[in-house]
């Protein structure tokens, strides 16, 4: 069948179309689906803790309690339970991934090996690691959803390096050697100090190029300001000390080859840095 002229739609202006937005709309499925949900009080209180327990890894042989195991033990259990009691509350669970999957058949796997190892404790103290470590990726998975929530675990991660650097950092200048000749803080062995110290280079460099520029760029001006200043009070402070010795140690020409030292830099600073360097951070 042929189509007529007359049977053809009438043609509409594209000024006077009806054009639809594009935004989803949060009653649809899909926009139910994309549009984050907001965490309840107690889905907030297991994301705490959670980020307690990612702090307190790289320092977790600090603090010990007796006969019950180090503080990240007790903080782990503590997450777990409130991360179990957040799912409840929530009523539904993430889809897994498929390298949870894989993971689970890794433990599963290491927890039958207890029926033929040659070494039936250690076996069964490695699988119950593994079981705590599968855990932790599953709540994870389950309380940080977005990629905020994600950052802000690993930001908990480099702040505990830091704390077991600083302790290296203070055994190695009160030589308190962990083993010989070498150091290590918050009781961790040195070849785990050492990993865990590699691990937090790239996360320290993810977090750091994902970082908004204006911050970076207010940063930078607020140190150069500070610098700016601590220097100038240095630079003043020399000059004195400069010309007063000057004064009472030489005759005329002392005094003038004196002060010239401290007058040449504080002039360079006040005039030359200003001008060439604060264009540069704003």
């Amino acid at each position: 069948m042929v189509a007529t002229r007359n049977s053809l739609p009438p043609l509409v202006p594209a000024s006077q179309r009806h054009w639809t937005s594009p935004r989803l709309d949060k009653d649809s499925a899909l926009g139910c689906v994309l549009v984050a949900e907001q965490p309840s009080c107690l889905g907030k209180v297991a994301f705490a803790s959670l980020w307690l327990l990612v702090f307190a890894i790289p320092w977790e042989d600090a603090v010990t309690i007796s006969d019950f195991g180090t503080s990240a033990r007790l903080i782990g259990m503590v997450t777990g339970v409130f991360g179990i009691l957040a799912i409840v509350e929530r009523g539904r669970v993430r889809r897994p991934s498929p390298g949870h999957f894989l993971m689970a058949l890794f433990v599963v796997f290491a927890a039958v090996s207890y029926l033929w190892s040659l070494y039936p404790e250690g076996t069964l103290t490695q699988a119950l690691t593994y079981f705590q470590l599968f855990t932790l990726v599953w709540l994870i998975w389950e309380l940080s959803p977005r990629g905020r929530e994600q950052k802000r675990l690993m930001q908990a991660y480099v702040f505990g390096t830091f704390v077991s650097g600083i302790d290296t950092v203070y055994l190695f200048l009160s030589h308190q050697e962990s083993v010989y000749q070498r150091y290590a803080g918050a009781r961790l062995d040195a070849n785990d100090l050492g990993l865990m110290m590699a691990l937090s280079i790239p996360v320290s460099y993810y977090l750091l190029i994902h970082r908004p520029l204006d911050s970076i760029i207010a940063l930078l001006r607020r140190f150069s300001l500070r610098t700016r200043k601590l220097m100038g009070t240095l630079i003043h402070d020399a000059q004195r000390t400069r010309t007063g010795y000057a004064y009472r140690s030489q005759g005329h020409l002392g005094r003038r080859l004196g002060a010239f030292p401290g007058a040449s830099l504080r002039g360079y600073w006040s005039e030359y840095v200003p001008g060439h360097c604060e264009p540069c951070f704003g």
